[in-house]
């Protein structure tokens, strides 16, 4: 999660965050990993994004403040359909 914050505030172009290390909390794995592997075979689907991307269009989308939020949306997805 540290990684994602971390693009998330490069594209945003502003923001900080801090880690608390709380000693009792339950242990998370070091190293989480996402797999579409069954999804691409069940429904032939393929991301359109890779997580930088779609971190970076987050990141956007909060940082419009030119726009409000129909219209940052709807051209979102008019660029998602539009990608191959």
């Amino acid at each position: 999660m540290e990684t994602v914050t971390q693009k998330f505030i490069q594209y945003f172009g502003k923001g900080r965050y801090e880690t608390a290390v709380q000693p009792s909390a339950l242990h998370e794995a070091q190293t989480l990993v996402l797999d579409n592997q069954k999804i691409k075979q069940a429904l032939n689907w393929h991301p359109k994004y890779n997580a930088d991307e779609a971190i970076q269009l987050t990141a956007q989308w909060y940082a419009d403040k030119e726009k409000n939020a129909s219209e940052k949306t709807i051209e979102q997805i008019n660029h998602y359909l539009s990608r191959e």
